[in-house]
């Protein structure tokens, strides 16, 4: 189907999980400075939402629970930097809507805008304004044949963003004319328009889970299946309304699969997580930049924590910085450029378990919430004072395709680090390492991809970084 035309002057747009700046330097480690756990005051909203908290004009942060409050519909909560958190509104269903599992926005006047999964006129939620002392007003009621809705069993949490000229942009994960999901547009005057419509046509994504916005205003977003290999897509609206697929994920043993979260990098590339796929099938994280798609880590909670299964919308620093999270054997963590990897925080017992909230950076602080855990287990959000110096580990093997049973050398180096690991499916790497070093290691006999693997850990313990290196042994 034809989109409506999205061509409207270019500038400035609000991007909750896109650019942020760059860290400040400042403890040696990651430490938590304050939590909150949902539960602990009457009232509270309970499972904070997928998209995290949105900064506002009077200094505090703002978001909303899933369900919770006064009548068990969900919430919009109020949170100071110093920790102190305020359910400001409880949704009460009906024309209102409730079940918020999506994150905030704010429009051109500071007001608050989100929107609700569930309840509205026609059961399919709504879109919403709401003042920061938390009076909502209904902006539009979602119509799930037309419209699209998320529902409260979908994974969608695609934020609502602000673009230059005050229009709002949004997708949803099931609905539309076609059944599979819509992105659409508001105009500031409330106009509601379907821009598409995901369907079943060869190529084409299903389930929309989440957006960004480039420099120029396209639409950059990711579906969860969909696609050639029906694993997901990486799509793109322009400002005139043209829908293309960028890249369709495979499903095969190295690729990623089921994306969840997309972002725009400072160098104008995509930058996003899958929940499966990769080396060790539990989730990458990805590059797609000048045309051209790139795994740049595979996560594997293996002989150092990583965690498992990426999970929300990743947020960038000004450097280039990857930062997310990992929904099983949750933790926090940050990828450059070049592949580096290093675990932030692991979540134990009793702090937060499963997080999905997209990250906050601000200067040297990070905002993060739970789905689940805290000690009423109904979520938490935490300030985390970030380390100055994360520990870093690179490898590199040499040759990239070697013969059967040819010389492979290894370098590898770790940084602030106190101990390092090997590990491989090819044999001949494993065990305690030196913080840095090189050895020569003899190629596999049969054909195949193999790759040697390098964990090193902080002085503390509490941080841990790592990288692989692959060949592909060949005739």
């Amino acid at each position: 189907m034809s989109a409506t035309s999205r061509a409207r002057p270019l500038g400035l747009f609000l991007l909750l999980g896109g650019i942020a700046a760059a860290p400040a330097a400042l403890a040696a480690d990651t430490t938590e400075t304050w939590r909150y756990d949902f539960g602990s005051k009457t009232g509270d909203g309970q499972y904070p939402a997928m998209n995290g908290l949105v900064l506002a004009s009077d200094g505090n942060y703002y978001g909303t629970t899933s369900s919770g409050g006064a009548n068990n519909l969900g919430t919009i909560f109020r949170v100071t930097p110093g920790g102190d958190l305020k359910t400001i509104h409880s949704f009460v269903g009906g024309a209102e809507g409730c079940t918020p599992t999506g994150g905030l926005s704010l429009n051109a006047s500071g007001a608050l805008v989100g929107y609700a999964s569930g309840c509205g006129a026609s059961g399919a939620g709504t879109v919403y304004r709401s003042s920061l002392n938390g009076t909502v007003v209904v902006l539009h009621t979602m119509s799930a044949g037309t419209d699209g809705y998320n529902g409260t069993s979908c994974s969608g949490r695609a934020p609502i963003l602000r673009a230059s000229d005050n229009y709002f942009v949004g997708s949803t994960c099931y609905g539309g004319p076609f059944g599979y999901g819509t992105v659409w547009q508001m105009a500031p005057n409330g106009r509601f328009d379907l821009l598409h419509g995901f369907n079943e046509i060869w190529a084409d994504g299903l389930y929309g889970v989440d957006i960004a916005l480039a420099a120029d205003e396209t639409i950059v977003g990711v579906t969860v299946q969909g696609g050639i290999g029906n694993t997901g897509t990486i799509y793109k609206i322009a400002p005139d309304g043209t829908y293309s697929t960028l890249y369709s994920f495979t499903a095969q043993t190295h690729d990623g699969n089921q994306p969840q979260g997309i972002a725009v990098g400072p160098d104008g590339g995509f930058y996003g997580v899958t929940y499966y796929g990769g080396n060790f099938n539990q989730g990458v994280v990805f590059q797609f930049l000048n045309g051209k798609y790139k795994v740049l880590h595979s996560v594997y909670n293996g002989i150092v924590p990583e965690g498992g299964n990426p999970f929300s919308k990743p947020v960038i620093d000004g450097n280039g910085v990857i930062w997310g999270n990992t929904y099983n054997s949750g933790a926090l963590f940050r990828v450059t450029k070049a592949g580096v990897y290093s675990t932030m925080y692991v979540f134990g017992t009793g702090d937060g378990a499963n997080p999905d909230g997209t990250l906050v950076l601000d200067g040297g602080n990070l905002y993060a919430s739970t789905r689940t855990g805290g000690a009423h287990n109904l979520g938490s959000i935490a300030r985390f004072d970030i380390g100055a110096n994360p520990p870093t580990a690179t490898i590199t093997a040499s040759p990239s395709r070697p013969n059967p049973g040819q010389a492979v050398t290894i370098k590898w180096k770790g940084a602030n680090v106190n101990t390092c690991t090997a590990s491989s499916n090819a044999g001949g790497w494993s065990g305690t390492l030196a913080k840095s070093g090189t050895q020569i290691v003899s190629a596999p006999t049969s054909y195949g991809r193999y790759y040697y693997w390098v964990g090193c850990t902080s002085a503390s313990g509490n941080n841990n970084s790592s990288q692989l290196a692959e060949i592909t042994v060949v005739p």
